[in-house]
């Protein structure tokens, strides 16, 4: 069969991106072309799904046949496969003969589109970027061993046609407020390794559209592909709402606090981040604000740098992790610096809570 080679490129490739290639069991580490599509699924059961008419040559090597592919400028591949069971690729005067696997029952069930229960939650993919600012949901340590899947999703709290999005890795905290109609009320928890592909996959899926039945979330882009992925459940959701509202005298969130940020900050906290604390994971930034004068202070191994800046906020002094405030600082335009942390809130929808740390 002559297929479009651009096309199996685009496809293959991304499909790749969901395989597991070091997992024991090899079903995680191909790519499946089967029943008409091509198919490729990862142990959380993340699936990449795209309709294809192609030889049913079972599971390959995503990654070698995307270099091969890659390798020619030739319009088009022809795919066979052999006697003895090998996928057979020939562009221009190139042939590989690549090693296949048989399909096993799990591969089918995969190659099937899922059916949607009742929907709680569509809009379009493109609102990832637009209004919930998906770069700086993400933009936190990935936490490993971490039992509570609270800090290894994004969780959506739905409550009266409103829904608060949160992100954490237990030093920060990320929200994004945004209103909708016709929600279900609840409380959901998209797994934050399938947003981090959706970013990979863009290319396909930025123009798509987006649903949540309750049970899974599934994304449909361009030549119908489909990407999906179970959402993981709590029974008890820890309250961000709460934490936030501690770093603030009162017990919550008071806006009125809130300031602009200097213009000088940006370039001053990359100079500051250029002092290394001995290897520690976390440098420690002093924020100190008195008479309407922000001073940047980091210090390590006799080395002390000091910025200050004009800066209209009450008297304070804290401690953050200054990587935290630079990976927000794209995002945002005002903050608020409490003894407990500061907050950090954009033009749009997001803001950031960054847990304070003792300074003497």
């Amino acid at each position: 069969m002559e297929l479009d080679r651009e096309h199996l490129l685009a496809a293959i490739k991304a499909a790749n991106l969901i395989t597991e290639p070091n997992h024991k069991s090899p079903i995680f580490t191909k790519v499946w072309l089967v029943d008409d599509h091509i198919v490729s699924f990862n142990n959380s059961t993340t699936v990449f799904l795209m309709p294809f008419e192609t030889p049913a040559l079972g599971g390959i090597d995503g990654a070698l046949l995307t270099q091969l592919l890659a390798k020619s400028d030739d319009d088009t591949v022809e795919v066979t496969i052999t006697d003895k069971g090998q996928a057979r690729f020939k562009v221009g005067r190139s042939i590989a003969m690549l090693p296949t696997m048989d399909p096993i029952d799990i591969v089918h069930e995969f190659a099937k589109p899922p059916e949607l229960g009742d929907t709680v939650l569509e809009f379009e993919v493109s609102m990832f970027e637009e209004d919930i600012e998906l770069d700086g949901m993400l933009s936190i340590r990935e936490v490993k061993r971490e039992l509570a899947l609270d800090f290894d999703s994004l969780n959506l709290a739905v409550t009266n046609d409103k829904i608060v999005m949160y992100s954490s890795d237990r030093s920060i905290i990320n929200r994004t407020i945004l209103k909708t109609e016709g929600m279900v009320d609840g409380h959901y928890l998209v797994p934050l390794e399938y947003l981090r592909l959706l970013k990979k996959l863009w290319p396909i899926f930025g123009e798509g559209s987006c649903a949540i039945d309750g049970k899974r979330i599934i994304i449909a882009g361009e030549d119908d592909a489909l990407f999906y992925t179970p959402l993981s459940t709590t029974d008890h959701p820890i309250q961000f709402a709460n934490v936030i509202g501690q770093l603030w005298e009162s017990g919550k969130v008071e806006t009125k606090t809130l300031v602009p940020i200097p213009e000088e900050l940006a370039d001053a906290l990359k100079r500051a981040m250029l002092i290394k604390q001995g290897g520690q994971k976390d440098d420690t930034l002093k924020l100190s604000v008195e008479n309407n004068k922000l001073t940047m202070t980091i210090e390590a191994h006799g080395t002390n740098f000091t910025e200050t800046m004009d800066f209209e906020h009450p008297d304070i002094q804290v401690g953050v992790t200054p990587q935290y405030l630079a990976k927000a600082l794209p995002h945002i335009d005002r903050i608020y610096i409490g003894r407990r942390g500061i907050a950090v809130f954009g033009p749009k929808r997001f803001s950031r809570f960054i847990v304070g740390k003792y300074t003497p």
